[in-house]
C-alpha cells in the first residue's frame, strides 16, 4: 500500500472507508461509538426526556438520573427552553 501524505489524508484522498451518522450523515471520527454522532444522540435522548417529562411530575435531578444524563443538559434544556419542569425544593 502506496504511503499517504498528510496532506491527502486532510484532503479526503486516503482512500479509508469513512464511517457515517446512520441519521444525518456527518462523518464519524474513529474515536465514536456507535453509528450517531454526538448532536443526533442528543437529540434522541432529548426526545425521551421531553416525553417523560411531560407525562411524569419529575424535577431534573430525577430527570437526570433516570436518563443517566448530566444535570448540566437537563438544565441547558430548560434554560433554551426546550421544557419545563418542576423546580426540586
Amino acid at each position: 500500500m502506496a504511503r499517504l501524505s498528510r496532506f491527502d489524508i486532510l484532503e479526503g484522498n486516503d482512500r479509508r472507508p469513512r464511517r457515517m451518522c446512520k441519521n444525518c450523515g456527518c462523518a464519524l471520527a474513529s474515536s465514536v461509538v456507535g453509528d450517531l454522532c454526538q448532536n443526533c444522540k442528543d437529540d434522541a435522548i432529548y426526545k425521551e426526556v421531553r416525553k417523560y417529562v411531560e407525562e411524569n411530575d419529575v424535577g431534573e435531578y430525577e430527570v437526570a438520573e433516570k436518563f443517566d444524563i448530566p444535570v448540566e443538559s437537563v438544565r441547558r434544556w430548560i434554560k433554551m427552553g426546550y421544557m419545563d419542569y418542576k423546580k426540586n425544593n
